[in-house]
């Protein structure tokens, strides 16, 4: 999230309250997210050599999660602008 939103800002120019620039956070955070998921069955998979992780089964549980990340992502910064 941090990192989409130095880009937003920096790099694309999106003043932070637009939806562009939320939209670009909740991006990032899913971005995140689905790595982080794949990335870490990767390893456990790779260090365990459990033939059990079923890397299809991750990536799509990792694209459930990084859809959460998304909304959630993306609502952060509308709702801080709003409540404070």
């Amino acid at each position: 999230w941090q990192s989409a939103s130095i880009i937003a800002d920096s790099h694309l120019g999106f003043a932070s309250d637009s939806m562009a620039f939320a939209l670009t956070t909740g991006f990032g955070d899913a971005v995140g997210v689905l790595m982080g998921h794949c990335g870490f069955y990767a390893i456990k998979k790779a260090v365990t050599g459990n033939e059990k992780i079923l890397m299809r089964r991750e990536f799509d549980t990792g694209v459930l999660l990084a859809s959460a990340a998304f909304c959630s992502g993306s609502l952060w910064q509308p709702l801080v602008d709003t409540l404070q």
